[in-house]
């Protein structure tokens, strides 16, 4: 394919040992039909394990790897906003340190989508991988629902469609763009900022990468009511009138959850009342964010 675009690939990792080698693996081995990988930047954000030596060990054999190693930690946003000064691609795009890619072209179906001029942020499909105990088990049934429910919305254009896992974005639109460090929901601020600067997200269902639930109740309840909490943070930016871009048909919700149920009936009600408990415990649990960072669920690793 004649002129393809140009694509930065950045992770903020934060003691990622375990993960980042296997990360590695499947990002450069992903097809490359529809762009050019010109670099993969790893930030080492206040990692006190081997992330940066095996980093380096990559980088060793192949000249497109990089790290950045300065023993800050700056939080998911600020490794973010110096991504984006030092990115000179037409496409960046960001994962986790901790998923892995659900095949060969999840890189390939995101860029395909960027070649419609309007395009300015692209979500992948993030997906929980192959639960192991009673309580992943659970936890995958309740995301089953949620996943079918916005997956089905609107086509896909939904804020629910963008989590920071799997994100793309145009490189001339990411040099306008500064995040809050006091912002969490960091996804979130992208969709609403990219649309507010009048450019379309997209959502692309194939490009499949997964992620791991957290396999204790302690580390779930922290990290569930995290993301019931962060969004107000947002009103501050974007005013409380987005409020409503969060709900989804009711009718939705259920045919969801009706499918859902049909393949799990037992986890799925031990799901539903999983999330009740989390939300009964929503107003007694708090937890601190400084500058942008926020305590690792270290067994969703």
């Amino acid at each position: 394919m004649k002129n393809k675009k140009t694509v930065t690939v950045g992770i903020p990792a934060h003691n990622e040992e375990k993960n980042i080698a296997k990360l590695l693996d499947c990002i450069l081995r992903q097809k490359r039909d529809f762009y050019e990988l010109e670099k993969i930047i790893i930030a080492c954000d206040g990692c006190m394990d081997s992330t940066a030596e095996i980093v380096k060990g990559y980088m060793e054999r192949y000249n497109l790897v990089e790290v950045i190693d300065d023993d800050r930690r700056l939080g998911q946003a600020g490794r973010l906003n110096e991504f984006y000064k030092i990115n000179k691609s037409d496409i960046f795009i960001t994962f986790d340190g901790d998923v892995v890619l659900g095949n060969d072209y999840v890189i390939d179906e995101i860029v395909k989508l960027f070649y419609k001029p309007s395009t300015g942020l692209v979500g992948g499909c993030d997906t929980p991988a192959k639960p192991k105990n009673f309580l992943e088990k659970i936890a995958v049934a309740w995301v089953n629902v949620w996943d079918e429910a916005r997956h089905e919305f609107n086509n896909g254009d939904t804020v629910h469609n963008h989590h920071g896992c799997v994100s793309a974005i145009s490189g001339k639109i990411a040099k306008r763009i500064e995040t809050p460090l006091n912002i969490i929901a960091n996804d979130q601020f992208l969709y609403y900022t990219v649309k507010n600067l009048g450019y379309d997200f997209r959502f692309s269902r194939n490009a499949v990468v997964y992620y791991k639930i957290p396999n204790n109740f302690k580390d779930y309840l922290a990290q569930s009511i995290r993301f019931l909490t962060i969004k107000s943070r947002l009103f501050e930016y974007f005013s409380p009138k987005i409020e409503k871009e969060y709900r989804i048909p009711l009718k939705i919700k259920i045919k969801s959850l009706v499918r859902v149920f049909l393949k799990k009936p037992f986890y799925l009600t031990a799901g539903v009342l999983l999330q009740i408990i989390v939300r009964l415990n929503k107003n007694s649990f708090k937890e601190e964010y400084e500058n942008g960072v926020w305590k690792t669920a270290e067994s969703s690793k």
